[in-house]
């Protein structure tokens, strides 16, 4: 479980939107936030290869678009 210390190591407290701030950056970096958007929004495998399978294509036709442009 994630947790923030509401004092630094010198013993001042720290303030709240701080440890709020902190809280947020953790959570992001652990990927929870991602796992809540995916919990929220079921998708079937299925679907999420086929998504996967459409933003490659894509992605290789800019990169196709960019070498030919530039």
């Amino acid at each position: 479980m994630t947790e923030v210390k509401l004092k630094d190591k010198k013993g001042y407290k720290i303030p709240v939107e701080k440890a709020l701030k902190i809280l947020k950056r953790k959570l992001e970096k652990e990927g929870t936030f991602d796992e809540l958007k995916e919990r929220r929004n079921f998708v079937p495998e299925s679907e999420k290869k086929r998504l996967a399978k459409k933003r490659a294509e894509a992605a290789q036709r800019r990169r196709q678009q960019q070498n030919n442009n530039g």
